[in-house]
């Protein structure tokens, strides 16, 4: 079996259903789209206290990423939410950030 072949992995469905090859080989494009697209937030008029990231399954690989790279840099708590349950301590001091790759998440978190 042949795992680096894309086309091998195509004609056998079952070995790769989700299209996880395609996934990662696109996995740059998808930092730097998220890079250049948080460039863009001002969180000067709410002063953030910490970060929620909720992630489920491959998506949390982006949360586990972005907190590597910018662990240095923050001064405040960052959790990774790996589940439907928002924490009780989010509130308006909080940066909360859902992510989905899918859009299937299920959308049952109370509040949004």
């Amino acid at each position: 079996m042949d795992l680096s072949n894309i086309e091998y992995i195509k004609k056998f469905s079952n070995i790769d259903s989700f299209n996880m090859y395609e996934t990662v080989l696109k996995f740059p494009d998808q930092i730097e789209e998220a890079l250049n697209g948080i460039k863009n937030i001002s969180l000067n008029k709410v002063p953030v206290r910490n970060i929620v990231i909720s992630a489920m399954g491959g998506s949390s690989i982006a949360a586990e990423i972005l907190t590597s790279i910018f662990s240095v840099e923050l001064n405040i708590p960052v959790l990774i939410n790996r589940n439907y349950n928002i924490p009780e301590f989010v509130n308006q001091n909080t940066l909360f950030v859902p992510i989905s790759y899918s859009g299937n998440t299920r959308r049952n978190i109370k509040g949004i």
